[in-house]
């Protein structure tokens, strides 16, 4: 719980930590390299860095939770990127993807990006998620399907094959942490459940964008 505004259950597992130590010393054995401390930890108790410390979600560069303090400024570094591989102009009342969960209300431009639950993008962002296309917001429309989802674009859609980012650092865009609160769930969830098959960039250079697809 070193997520927690209390520190009491911590603070005792750590003096039950340390009791531990001191046991294990007295049989003469060396307990080696010794670390106790999450990205919580890392960020609210010093005195459980020992060693080395092991920090997930932090290194992602999201707070392990909303309640908690914010001791440093921690800037997202992974980002999930797509495209806009088809654009079709629909009228009023068009249901849009499975069991018809949604219907246009006037005439607009739907977007098709190839990214799905199967690529790890959370299907409970249907009809609630968004993602960034050239500086604009577009509202996820229907339901997100196992290798597309679709967006609604308006009366002035993108080019087609525009790049959009489904999460990430960008201004105005949605992060990780966004669309946690709209699963209800926590940001290293939405990192984690990216899967193998969506390749990675990596880059040293923080002004360069990684695409993910």
């Amino acid at each position: 719980a070193a997520d927690d505004r209390d520190p009491a259950l911590t603070r005792t597992q750590l003096q039950r930590f340390e009791r531990a130590l001191e046991a294990i010393r007295a049989e003469g054995i060396d307990p080696g390299v010794i670390h106790a401390a999450n990205s919580g930890a890392v960020l609210q108790y010093p005195e459980s860095y020992y060693h080395m410390v092991r920090p997930g979600l932090a290194a992602y560069g999201y707070y392990p939770s909303q309640e908690m303090d914010r001791p440093l400024e921690l800037r997202p570094v992974m980002e999930l990127r797509s495209r806009i591989v088809f654009l079709k102009e629909v009228p009023a009342g068009t249901t849009i993807s499975y069991g018809a969960t949604y219907r246009t209300e006037r005439r607009t431009w739907i977007g098709t990006i190839p990214c799905g639950y199967g690529d790890g993008y959370n299907r409970l962002l249907s009809n609630s998620g968004t993602v960034l296309a050239g500086g604009r917001r577009l509202p996820i429309v229907g339901r997100v399907c196992m290798d597309q989802l679709m967006v609604d674009c308006g009366s002035t859609p993108p080019e087609l094959y525009a790049e959009v980012s489904l999460f990430g650092p960008d201004a105005g865009g949605p992060d990780a942490a966004e669309l946690a609160g709209l699963c209800g769930t926590i940001p290293y969830e939405i990192t984690c459940n990216i899967s193998k098959r969506v390749p990675r960039i990596y880059s040293r250079d923080s002004s360069a964008q990684s695409r993910a697809r």
